[in-house]
């Protein structure tokens, strides 16, 4: 599909990682399409509990989806 729109770089992001099962999934199915996976952002029950109270999840109390956020934040700003 990138290939379609030609867009020259397609990377790949997990999002909502449970367990490892999850995690193995994800790389396999991104190593079949040839996709590079440059993240893993961990499933965190506090950005859906942040959604209900109406308040945005980075300003709640730490948890493991920001950090996941920033180290990817990182990452994009360091391979620009």
């Amino acid at each position: 599909m990138a290939g379609d729109a030609d867009i020259p770089h397609v990377l790949g992001v997990a999002n909502k990682v449970r367990d490892a099962a999850d995690a193995d999934a994800v790389k396999a199915f991104a190593a079949a399409h040839g996709i590079p996976l440059v993240a893993t952002i961990r499933f965190d029950d506090a950005v859906r509990l942040a959604d209900l109270a109406g308040t945005p999840f980075v300003d709640a109390q730490p948890n493991a989806a920001v950090s996941d956020l920033d180290r990817l934040a990182g990452w994009l700003l360091a391979n620009n």
